[in-house]
């Protein structure tokens, strides 16, 4: 058993040890696939007879570690990348921190090398979009994990739309370092700033449960209907005392859902905090329910922007270049935001522009933005990581 002080400080404490040296500044990349027949783009599922879960375990042979709960095999790892799986099956890659954007490219390119000739054999293949190509969430069995059965009957409860997310969407998320508590505060205060251009920029769903998508912030609205004590902005993000604690307090404040009594998941009705204060592994405790939080930008030990869809390696390459070129001076970043705007309206406000094809945002047109935002990355970067910005600026879908 552990006092509310002494969990506080502790979340407090991780985060702050997750503060990195200057010179390491670093870039990580999460993309999630769908993986799907070649003809239909059906999705295939984790129990059928070649589905999901028998693709991982035919890579078991390939990698050192593997994660199981019970007999389903649930996850894979190499010292580069690890691999898991969303709560529809969707195939998450995880590439560990790299300083450069071409090593990420060519760890993911190592990745397709190790799993395309098994996806080949079955006549399978890999795509990447914000929303099921082709089946409905309906046609999906939830992944065999008992944390998404719990959440599946808590979403259930909170909002509309749970079930579409868990089921029907993927993305691609990159995370960043800060270097201090209050590098950490200017830096996810620009993200949240940039979220409503960074979703508009990676939109890629074109098709939404069998029908045409014309929600360019379609993920946005997934998840302001999924559990708004989780997701969306985070409370008080541009009040004066913002920064680690306020966070944790975000995190100790949420409901539970679930917790670990005795080495098992059990549903709860506390909050995360009586958890915590209950949890025999502090450690433990505070990477669950870290993880169970969802808003547009977390934070771990790493800033991570959570707002883009799953999309093409090429443009994904490219949409990180885009992150790593924007964060690289801080101050030049925020310059971009007049004051009266750096505020949760202002990024509701926005939000909602987009969602509604007027393409304002901030007082001005998202093109415009999006330009003075080309021109600071591309200030930034070396060479060869301007060409994947160029690429992702002039790509379409």
């Amino acid at each position: 058993m552990h006092d509310t002080k002494t969990v506080k400080r502790y979340l407090t404490e991780f985060f702050s040890e997750g503060a990195k040296k200057s010179n390491e500044y670093k870039i990580g990349v999460e993309l999630e696939h769908f993986v799907v027949e070649r003809g239909t783009l059906k999705s295939v599922g984790y129990f059928t007879e070649m589905g999901v879960g028998q693709i991982l375990r035919d890579l078991l042979p390939r990698f050192p570690v593997s994660y199981f709960e019970g007999e389903k095999v649930l996850g894979l790892a190499s010292t580069d990348y690890s691999i898991t799986l969303e709560p529809g099956s969707q195939l998450e890659i995880s590439i560990n921190p790299q300083e450069n954007i071409r090593r990420i490219d060519e760890i993911y390119s190592s990745f397709r090398e190790t799993i395309d000739d098994i996806l080949e054999e079955n006549d399978y293949v890999l795509t990447t979009y914000g929303y099921l190509p082709k089946s409905s969430i309906f046609d999906l069995l939830l992944l065999p994990k008992k944390r998404y059965a719990y959440m599946d009957r808590n979403f259930s409860k909170t909002g509309t739309m749970g079930v579409n997310m868990m089921r029907g969407t993927a993305s691609c998320q990159v995370s960043i370092d800060y270097f201090n508590e209050t590098d950490f505060v200017r830096k996810i205060r620009c993200a949240y700033l940039l979220s409503p251009i960074l979703s508009y920029m990676t939109s890629n769903t074109p098709i939404f449960e069998g029908n045409r998508n014309t929600n360019l912030l379609l993920r946005t609205h997934i998840w302001r209907n999924t559990d708004k004590a989780r997701t969306g902005i985070i409370p008080g993000l541009f009040s004066d005392n913002f920064g680690y604690e306020r966070y944790a307090d975000y995190v100790l404040n949420a409901p539970a859902i679930f917790q670990s009594i005795n080495g098992e998941y059990r549903e709860t009705s506390v909050s995360a905090l009586e958890a915590m204060c209950e949890a025999d592994d502090l450690a433990e405790a505070t990477e669950l329910y870290i993880s169970l939080m969802f808003p547009d930008v977390r934070l771990k030990q790493y800033i991570e922007i959570r707002v883009a869809d799953s999309m093409r390696i090429e443009k994904a390459l490219g949409y990180a270049a885009l992150i790593k070129g924007l964060f690289f001076n801080i101050t030049e970043l925020e310059d971009l935001f007049k004051k009266e705007h750096c505020n949760e309206n202002s990024i509701l406000s926005s939000q909602n522009n987009l969602m509604r094809n007027n393409p304002f945002v901030y007082g001005q047109h998202v093109n415009k933005f999006i330009d003075k935002l080309a021109k600071i990355a591309n200030y930034y970067l070396c060479d060869y990581e301007r060409i994947y910005l160029r690429d992702f600026l002039g790509m379409g879908e």
